[in-house]
This record gives C-alpha cells, sequence and structure tokens, in this order.
C-alpha cells in the first residue's frame, strides 16, 4: 500500500482552489488538475509499505501546533509541469513536515530524501496557450488542525486518495480503517 502523511484542506479552500481552476480552464489552460477531493499538502511520503498501523502509531507521536497556513503564490518544479499554491511563510508546516519525517524515520521507516516543499499540487502535466499569463492564484487559508495518514490508491483506474487515521491537535487520535473499504 502507498501511504503519505498530509494535512488536509478544509472545504472553504477546495472551493476556492475549485474556482481558480475555473478561470484557468476559461483560459486555455490544460492539463492533469488534481480532483478536489485529493487536494493537500504533503508532510511525508511513505511509498509502498506493507501495512499502515506503525506509521500511525509513528505519527501520534508529532505534536501538532494548531494554526492557519497561508497559501498565496504559484510555483512551478518539477520534471511533469507541475503548477503548486505555496506559502510565503512555511516555517510552522516545515517544522510540522520535519517532526513528522523524524518520527517515521525513528519507526524505520526509509523516506526520501528530498527537500520538503509546502504546497498545495494544483495539476501536473501543465500546458498554457502562448503568452499566457496566469492570474494571481487566491490566497487560502489551510487550518492546521490535524494531520492525516493517506493511502493513495486507484479503484476503477481513478487515483484515490483514501484517509486511514488521523490525529487533530487535541491529542486524540481516530482510527478511520474501519470505513476503509476496497
Amino acid at each position: 500500500m502507498r501511504l503519505f502523511a498530509a494535512l488536509p484542506l478544509d472545504e472553504a479552500g477546495i472551493r476556492e482552489l475549485v474556482r481558480y481552476r475555473r478561470e484557468l480552464e476559461r483560459m486555455g489552460v490544460r492539463g492533469n488538475f488534481t480532483r478536489p477531493e485529493n487536494l493537500h499538502i504533503t508532510l511525508a511520503f511513505l511509498g509502498e509499505q506493507p501495512e499502515w498501523e506503525t506509521a500511525a502509531e509513528a505519527l501520534d507521536t508529532v505534536e501538532i501546533v494548531p494554526g492557519v497556513l497561508r497559501l498565496d503564490r504559484l510555483d512551478s518544479f518539477g520534471k511533469g509541469g507541475i503548477l503548486g499554491l505555496c506559502p510565503s511563510e512555511d516555517a510552522p508546516v516545515r517544522s510540522l513536515a520535519a517532526a513528522a519525517e523524524k518520527a517515521l524515520r525513528a519507526a524505520g521507516f526509509d523516506l526520501e530524501k528530498r527537500r520538503f516543499r509546502a504546497h498545495v499540487t494544483l495539476c501536473r502535466e501543465l500546458q498554457a496557450p502562448k503568452g499566457c499569463v496566469l492570474p494571481p492564484p487566491p490566497a487560502v487559508e489551510v487550518p492546521v488542525e490535524e494531520i492525516v495518514l493517506y493511502l493513495s490508491h486507484r479503484p476503477k483506474g481513478r487515483l484515490t486518495y483514501t484517509p486511514l487515521w488521523r490525529k487533530k491537535t487535541s491529542g486524540q487520535e481516530t482510527d478511520i480503517s474501519s470505513f476503509f473499504s476496497e
């Protein structure tokens, strides 16, 4: 099973990004846009794992300081024409990602060694008409209230991120695996 830990977006943030996507599409921008229900900020990518419980136990040791992350600038990166929405100030989420990575490594997970970049992937394989200037993105506020451990899979060929476990800032963990079915 392919796993990753992330911060979910709330409904208001998702609505803003859907509006922005529609604006881009009206301008003729094309690509593989992230489906609304898959929008998130990845904290740690675990890759293929035989089970998820050990990762949940490790993430349960991470302290989550409640706050708000403001995503307000576009960036492109990677070889796949990735368009992301990033925060101007990412120190708090970078600290959270470092704590998640440290806990997961201590639990025996071999994580990728790439530099953490806080972002929401809006689109892969971005293609814009010649001379197109992308409009400024909406400023989206992401409440930092919980870490979610997701399963990345493709039921019926459709990329889906299914939450397996979450930890809220109150310290209460919720095992939602009983809701999961393939």
